[in-house]
């Protein structure tokens, strides 16, 4: 046998390998910034619901330790109504992570002003609005989707509060794991995900909701699909029919 040969040939077979892995280990985002997602949300007998698009508007630093804001719109397909918003979100050591804290102190903000121009408010009451959740305090950390899944890995639970004035929200994610791996096809295309199931509740001061999701994940792209269930029952599904 020619030692050499073999040598190489092994040392050949180690570095696709590693090269592989390092490919397979594309985080679950896209990192174009103009990158849009269309998305269409239907209801438990899939009939449509809301279409959604997520525009990558800002992109900084990288996977390792860097931000991006995803811009997200959309329309309820039974009427005219609009919803917008930032989705903040940072990358620590290839996790991605919302910016739960910031994401929800926009939304806070955004809820408040819409109630003051709904009465009738003025400009000043709008400042005001800007000044008092400008002092916004959040406590826990939220956790993401890292770059490295295997069927099966459970992944951390978290716990996050925020509090503006006599505001509080807590935000409880757990049972997070892996659940299976699939080719899963959509209007998009056909994609290599990951599925990952969670559970979240969010208390509020008048409120209280549970519910467990299943996401189905993309590298170099992020979520293809999601299923909300309610208990037992699927409440609605969100899946990713175009790219731009």
């Amino acid at each position: 046998m020619n030692y050499r040969s073999a040598i190489i040939t092994l040392a050949s077979a180690a570095l696709a390998q590693t090269a592989a892995t390092a490919q397979d280990l594309t985080p679950f985002f896209p990192s174009v910034p103009g990158t849009v997602l269309e998305y269409t949300q239907t209801d438990s007998e899939g009939n449509p619901l809301m279409s959604l698009r997520d525009s990558l508007a800002e992109f900084s630093g990288n996977f390792n330790d860097g931000r991006a804001v995803i811009i997200q719109s959309g329309r309820y397909l039974t009427d005219t109504i609009v919803v917008k918003g930032r989705e903040p979100f940072r990358f620590i050591d290839a996790e991605v992570i919302a910016d739960m804290g910031s994401l929800m102190e926009e939304s806070l903000s955004d809820m408040m002003k819409q109630a003051i121009t709904m009465a009738g408010g003025e400009e000043s009451d709008l400042a005001e609005v800007d000044e008092i959740t400008s002092d916004v305090t959040v406590s826990g950390e939220c956790r993401g989707i890292p770059a490295e899944l295997t069927v099966g890995m459970k992944l951390p639970d978290y716990k996050m509060t925020v509090r503006i004035m006599f505001m509080k929200m807590t935000v409880n994610c757990k049972n997070r794991k892996v659940v299976g791996r699939e080719e899963l096809s959509t209007p998009a295309g056909t994609f290599d995900c990951f599925i990952v199931e969670e559970t979240t509740s969010v208390r509020t001061m008048m409120t209280n909701t549970k519910a467990t999701s299943r996401t189905w994940y993309a590298r170099g792209l992020g979520m293809v699909r999601r299923e909300l269930m309610e208990g037992k029952k699927l409440a609605s599904t969100t899946q990713l029919t175009a790219i731009h």
